[in-house]
């Protein structure tokens, strides 16, 4: 689980729910499938749950070093999955950063 702190150099958006299904189940029908999701090992488990007919590509996000490298390779139209800490113990929260030109530029800055 990363920290939300370095989140905020993207366009990105972090998603709150009881159910972190409902959450995952958001971003995937958002992307039109699961084929479109690189998410984060921890939420492999998660994702078989949700992702029918489609398998998303699971990396370890040590660090967001890796996420800005993934920005880089992928395609525009996918998007980055995996948890943040949340303000609430009851409540899930997933971050979501789409791969965009937006991000793409951000990346390339640096």
């Amino acid at each position: 689980m990363l920290e939300d702190k370095e989140i905020m150099k993207f366009q990105a958006y972090i998603l709150y729910s009881r159910n972190i299904e409902d959450i995952l189940k958001r971003i995937a029908n958002y992307l039109e499938n699961c084929n479109k999701i690189i998410a984060d090992t921890n939420l492999g488990e998660l994702l078989k749950n949700v992702c029918e007919g489609s398998e998303p590509h699971l990396i370890e996000f040590k660090d967001y070093k890796i996420i800005e490298e993934v920005i880089n390779r992928e395609p525009i139209g996918r998007g980055i999955i995996f948890r943040v800490v949340s303000p609430r113990s009851d409540i899930y929260a997933i971050a979501f950063i789409p791969i965009n030109n937006f991000n793409k530029t951000i990346v390339s800055k640096r």
